[in-house]
């Protein structure tokens, strides 16, 4: 499947949200993902000092609180 070409025709807001030091995708991905969204809400939201599980396994649960937090309040502008 061509992730870009179906997230071109998805006509919704998209938020891209990618660790900084992932080495799994480049964090070009989620900036290109944005690119080829066709909505002008769509966003970037970059996480310092995460990886590609966004620190899941470890204790560091403040990454992900803050994840929640921009991801509920995306939705609720977005979305609500």
């Amino acid at each position: 499947m061509d992730t870009l070409a179906e997230i071109a025709k998805y006509p919704g807001s998209v938020l891209a949200v990618h660790g900084v030091d992932d080495s799994t995708l480049p964090p070009e991905s989620a900036e290109q993902i944005v690119k080829t969204s066709p909505n002008s809400a769509s966003r970037t939201h970059m996480v310092e000092n995460c990886a590609h599980t966004f620190n899941a396994f470890t204790e560091d649960t403040a990454t992900m609180d803050g994840m929640i937090a921009v991801t509920g309040e995306y939705f609720l502008k977005h979305l609500g």
